[in-house]
């Protein structure tokens, strides 16, 4: 008996002392599985504060400024949070800014479920259909945990593990300026364009948004980064969209009015 108990105080006190040798608000390490759906929303929070502080690299337009824009993109996007295949719609803050950027053409999420899209991007669409698609294709990143993945790959367990506990990480406000360069595999983008498409398939809108956009984009050889960021041949993406849409009801609604004065006259 007297034996056993010293073989629990020993490593009693092997484990207090390997804990108490870590430095204060150290983080050893997180995994993506690990991050839960409010430590996802404290991550997205902090990297929204450090995107929205850096107006050098994200000139975000000011909802005073532009409240017919902010307003536009704010319905499209609560007509998406509508449906229950939005898995976190209403856990997350979800919400949507533009970046005042003509030459950056790109979307992207962060966890939590903020998006930013760049007025470049958004004066290449031309309709609803098209940047309902879009919108969508991009909420799936945050909606699972493939956004938050991607960032941790990019930053570090420690980095993300330090946002959680609220200890201040340096160079932050650069590190977020390489988000909207962040590139996603085949797997992950054939992924998104099926969670976008079972949810426009339930909508009167045409659910052919996406490939409306990546056609065009693909014709025209036009420099887009976020077509660019995202790893997978047209060809693929468009047998999967036409497989999604066999079981489909198939809508018809593109608005391209509307769009087409949303951007007119809207957008600076």
């Amino acid at each position: 008996m007297v034996k056993k108990v010293h073989a629990i105080f020993l490593l009693s006190f092997c484990v207090l002392m390997i804990f108490s040798c870590r430095k204060p608000g150290v983080v050893v390490g997180f995994k993506a599985e690990d991050f839960n759906i409010e430590e996802q929303i404290l991550i997205g929070k902090e990297l929204k504060e450090n995107i929205e502080a850096n107006s050098a690299a994200f000139q975000i337009l000011d909802e005073n400024d532009y409240p017919e824009a902010n307003n536009y993109l704010r319905t499209l996007l609560n007509t998406l949070l509508f449906t229950p295949l939005v898995q976190h719609r209403t856990a997350f803050d979800w919400d949507i800014s533009i970046v005042q950027n003509d030459t950056l053409k790109t979307v992207f999420a962060l966890p939590g479920g903020h998006i930013y899209v760049y007025t470049g991007f958004l004066k290449l669409l031309n309709s609803e259909h098209e940047l309902l698609g879009v919108l969508a294709h991009e909420m799936h990143y945050a909606d699972t945990d493939l956004m938050v993945q991607r960032i941790k790959a990019a930053f570090g367990g420690v980095v993300l593990g330090d946002i959680i506990l609220g200890n201040q990480v340096q160079g932050l406000a650069g590190m977020v300026e390489e988000i909207p360069y962040m590139d996603f595999t085949e797997e992950e983008v054939l992924g998104a364009d099926t969670y976008a498409t079972n949810i426009m398939c339930l909508f009167q809108y045409a659910p052919s948004g996406i490939i409306d956009v990546i056609e065009r984009i693909n014709s025209s050889q036009e420099d887009v980064q976020w077509l660019q960021n995202r790893f997978c041949e047209i060809s693929t993406r468009i047998e999967n969209f036409n497989l999604l849409i066999e079981n489909c009801e198939i809508g018809v609604t593109t608005n391209e009015s509307n769009y087409n004065n949303f951007k007119t006259s809207y957008l600076p």
